[in-house]
């Protein structure tokens, strides 16, 4: 499937737990990239989960794995 760039780009807020206080808070889009730990975005399908993700990549220089890349990781090593 051919990537294809967005010819609008919408700016997300997103909720995520707190580590210390297990509390919801509501973050930004840019706020993601001052997090440290791994990032997991859930979401219905055709939310823009995808486009997101490679946003991110673009900005920090980083990657990223969908679900079935991650799954398929697990089963490999549990068969190996």
């Amino acid at each position: 499937m051919a990537h294809v760039k967005p010819s609008i780009v919408i700016d997300r807020r997103l909720e995520r737990e707190d580590p210390t206080t297990r509390s919801s808070v509501i973050i930004d889009q840019a706020a993601i990239l001052d997090l440290d730990d791994p990032i997991i975005i859930l979401g219905d399908p055709g939310l823009g989960k995808s486009v997101l993700a490679r946003e991110i990549e673009r900005q920090a220089g980083a990657s990223s794995m969908s679900t079935h890349q991650v799954l398929c990781g697990i089963l490999s090593s549990l068969n190996p």
